[in-house]
């Protein structure tokens, strides 16, 4: 984005898990026209359906709802776009509700599984026998764990604890059956049970992710803004009548912020791109200077020891992890004034000032970046296809610059003719 326009890009490729392994198709579309009159452009990514319900279809009926309607901010688009999920009870029938719970607390039960697995594994490498009262404890052990994990993550927006328990209550006998089904024979007490219960009200209420999820972006201009801004959030699914979306972002180009980039889902490639460096090799290293800086103090005060009075150790030890979390702390904030100063800074100022073709040639390049990678790697190619292309602004609105068609608009007029058409 820069004071001009938004260039948003998607790619084609979604992956199908069936029984025979993961199944990818490069024909998906996740970029579209929020409204017919407004420069307001939709992105999806991850799931490409909301509880059974294609993307597609979701934001093609609710464009028709929309209408001519417009609003002063993105953020009052994305609101009106989450407020039509959240009360449109017809998209999302009961029993789609009561298959989107068991598919997430399903997830949890297998996570807890593998999880129980691998403690059962360590305890028979350390050459013991494993007894009943063993297996309790792995099981008390490991659900500690995960209630503490979902405990500590906030809850999705507008959730709270109340309707956290009515979830509880309205799917308990659910919950109930499902557990013997995945855990099993495990011994479980009955304060497991009612462990596990907690824990599946928190999946579906938390902002953890468990099961499958979409995200959505809403970019564009608002009838009052004449920069582009934009709205994302995840969007987990719809459970007891309500829509649980969660992790916010809100970004829009300012005076003081002329230009952003922002990449969606698979953004390894596109992170290397602007900082210069691959983000899992920089928490890599990241994580190994932390090691080294906290145990080096350490290090020294074993060296000296026998060497130094007895009642200086503790002394110098305090001294010497005072001095290695400012050398950290330093080391960190160099780092990164490096990359803004010879990377990210320089990246943003040339976008800055990109006209609106070559706007949109950067965001294709970009995911073009991220779906090569994939291609000459051995890594699954989830990201592939035709890539779509769509530029907004203020003045023109949404165009699209590159957009594939499953038919040849030349033999379809009457889409096109239905498409124009005054609703």
């Amino acid at each position: 984005m820069n004071k001009t326009a938004v260039a948003l890009a998607a790619d084609s490729a979604i992956t199908i898990n069936n029984r025979s392994g993961p199944k990818i198709y490069n024909s998906a579309n996740k970029l579209f026209a929020l409204s017919k009159y407004r420069p307001v452009g939709a992105m999806v990514y991850s799931s490409a359906s909301l509880a059974g319900v294609p993307w597609e279809t979701i934001i093609k009926i609710y464009r028709l709802d929309l209408g001519e309607k417009s609003f002063k901010t993105i953020n009052e688009y994305a609101h009106d776009f989450l407020k039509y999920l959240d009360k449109s009870k017809n998209l999302f029938p009961a029993r789609q509700q009561e298959i989107y719970a068991s598919s997430v607390f399903g997830s949890v039960l297998k996570t807890i599984t593998r999880d129980i697995e691998s403690m059962v594994d360590k305890h028979f490498a350390s050459g013991k026998t494993l007894k009943k009262s063993d297996v309790v404890k792995i099981i008390t052990s490991s659900l500690s764990k995960e209630f503490k994990e979902w405990s500590n993550a906030p809850y999705c927006e507008g959730i709270n604890k109340k309707f956290q328990n009515s979830i509880k209550k309205k799917y308990k006998k659910q919950f109930e059956k499902l557990i013997p089904q995945i855990l099993e024979k495990l011994p479980l007490s009955a304060i497991h049970k009612k462990t596990l219960l907690e824990i599946a009200a928190m999946s579906l209420s938390r902002s953890l992710n468990a099961g499958s999820s979409s995200g959505v972006v809403i970019a564009g201009f608002g009838q009052n803004q004449i920069f582009p801004a934009l709205h994302a959030c995840t969007i987990r699914g719809v459970i007891n009548d309500k829509l649980i979306f969660c992790n916010v972002d809100k970004n829009e180009v300012a005076f003081d912020n002329s230009s952003i980039i922002m990449p969606f889902a698979q953004r390894e490639m596109v992170s290397m791109f602007v900082e210069g460096v691959e983000p899992e090799y920089n928490d890599f290293v990241s994580a190994y200077q932390n090691k080294i800086l906290r145990d080096f103090p350490q290090l020294i005060v074993n060296q000296l020891s026998g060497h130094i009075p007895a009642n200086a150790v503790n002394k110098l030890k305090k001294q010497l992890d005072k001095a290695s979390g400012q050398i950290l702390k330093k080391l960190n904030a160099d780092l990164s004034g490096y990359r803004r100063t010879y990377h990210i800074g320089p990246l943003l100022d040339a976008v800055s000032v990109l006209p609106k073709d070559e706007l949109a040639a950067m965001a294709e390049s970009l995911v073009n970046l991220t779906s090569f990678k994939r291609r000459v790697s051995l890594e699954a190619e989830t990201v592939g296809g035709p890539i779509d292309v769509a530029v907004i602004s203020k003045g023109d609105g949404f165009i699209w610059i590159s957009r594939k068609h499953y038919f040849d608009p030349k033999f379809n007029p009457q889409f096109v003719n239905n498409y124009t058409r005054n609703e």
